[in-house]
């Protein structure tokens, strides 16, 4: 599920910026891994403050993810 939100993005922009700037594979495994990490990390953030935080804190509607009944890091942890 998480492999395919914020990880991904970040995770691309940062290989694509390793190959233009000629990085050799090992660079380019690392940045993938520390990428893929930080989207991760970001996105089990966001999805704590939907459900903690309120909408003046944020700049975005809260709540959006139970009322679309969406499986997040919070409704996994909860039970």
């Amino acid at each position: 599920m998480y492999e395919m939100k914020t990880s991904e993005l970040l995770t691309a922009a940062s290989v694509m910026g390793c190959i233009a700037a000629g990085a050799d594979e090992e660079k380019i495994s690392a940045a993938r891994a520390y990428a893929h990490d930080v989207g991760l990390a970001f996105q089990i953030v966001d999805d704590i403050l939907d459900v903690t935080s309120t909408a003046e804190e944020l700049g975005k509607p809260i709540g959006s993810d139970a009322q679309q009944e969406k499986t997040t890091s919070v409704t996994l942890f909860r039970n």
